[in-house]
């Protein structure tokens, strides 16, 4: 494999909490100035592993919303969220001789703390998920690399699921999920086109006596690298989302009581799809140590709390949301190692959404109003070859 390293910008956009799985590698694959130096991307084919590569980073920050229920009803409600949460990964390739072989793992937490202004209490749940994955990466040619990678994921969810329930009527539950991703990057002279193709993965859970399927989201997309210059590099990202049905985009029922409750907890945000994003990023090399990272991304989802459709099945149940979300940060490089330090901010709104389930509201509320939500990020990566 050539020893050259082309840098590749990518975007991190938090992603939001969906009723079809959290994917952490949304997140990550986004988080890196470098492909070339940061494993934690779908599209590993990227990476450049003519030597040894080991490397770990952290994201952590803060979503907080707010919202009206049912504005112009007589249930009408203050809803507000704050969800901490943090990603930790850590992972390493081995060069195989025209060939590499890797692992990675992020642990994953999210805090969800929910106020209703009708209730004087907060509702406090925690979500934790473990992801895994095993890459095979082989040259086809000099200048082009494809990759299988395997996926699998544990969770372990603590939720209440309904705004109105005893705080002992908590609902606990394990799962796993597994699937794969294939991708490749070829380079074009300076620059280069890559994409990949990840499925949702699959798998099941036990709760409360009964087995239930979990899916997660599944992706694919493709890079487009443009180095017009030796300090600048341009890259085009474009990602599309789709999704499989799962028993979890339905209600259930709380274990005491018997009510009705979301298995993703209370984050409204869960039932908000991702389907597309563009980003465009640059990266400034402003001297052969140091780097300047900026970037822009539009984002595309909509809002269905119909659980037995997925995006584009019907579309009269779906309410469409657009917004931008920016990062800058930078990079130093030492011999063999670097770090990189980035900030992350996104903020949306739309003034109203309706609750469409043919079952019934998933939150006591059919419509919703004045919705405002922000991001804020960190996110800190380190490594280096050996």
């Amino acid at each position: 494999m050539p020893r050259k390293v082309y840098l590749i910008l990518v975007w991190f956009m938090p992603t939001l909490a969906i009723g079809y799985g959290y994917e952490p590698y949304d997140r990550a694959d986004r988080s890196a100035g470098s492909v070339g130096k940061m494993q934690f991307v779908r599209n590993v084919s990227m990476v450049d592993v003519s030597d040894g590569l080991f490397n770990a980073y952290q994201l952590s920050g803060t979503r907080r919303i707010e919202v009206v229920g049912s504005p112009d009803g007589g249930n009408r409600s203050d809803l507000k969220y704050t969800i901490n949460e943090k990603d930790q990964g850590i992972g390493f390739f081995l060069p195989l001789g025209g060939a590499a072989f890797g692992l990675d793992s992020i642990f994953t937490t999210r805090e969800v703390a929910t106020e209703i202004d009708i209730l004087r209490r907060p509702i406090s749940e925690k979500l934790s998920d473990r992801y895994y994955r095993m890459h095979f990466l082989v040259d086809l040619t000099s200048d082009t690399q494809a990759g299988f990678t395997y996926r699998y994921s544990y969770l372990e969810y603590q939720v209440m699921g309904n705004f109105f329930l005893d705080e002992e009527d908590y609902t606990d539950y394990l799962g796993t999920m597994s699937g794969y991703c294939m991708s490749f990057f070829s380079k074009l002279g300076k620059g280069g086109v890559g994409a990949h193709y990840s499925p949702p993965m699959r798998g099941k859970s036990e709760i409360e006596g009964e087995q239930k399927i979990l899916t997660s989201e599944g992706t694919t997309g493709i890079n487009f690298l443009f180095p017009p210059t030796d300090k600048i590099t341009f890259s085009l990202t474009g990602t599309r989302w789709f999704y499989k049905k799962e028993d979890r985009g339905k209600l259930s029922t709380s274990p005491i009581d018997q009510r009705r409750i979301s298995l993703n907890g209370l984050d409204l945000e869960q039932r908000f799809l991702n389907t597309e994003r563009l980003a465009l990023d640059i990266l400034f090399n402003y001297t052969k140590q140091a780097a300047i990272l900026i970037g822009a991304y539009r984002q595309t989802g909509v809002w269905l709390f119909d659980g037995d459709s997925v995006p584009g099945d019907n579309l009269g149940a779906e309410s469409k949301l657009s917004y931008l979300g920016y990062r800058v940060g930078g990079r130093y490089d030492a011999k063999k190692f670097f770090i990189e330090l980035s900030l992350i901010r996104a903020n949306r709104s739309q003034d109203y959404f309706v609750d469409r389930n043919p079952e019934g509201a998933w939150f006591g509320h059919g419509t919703y109003g004045d919705y405002s939500a922000s991001d804020q990020f960190t996110h800190i990566g380190l490594g280096g070859t050996f």
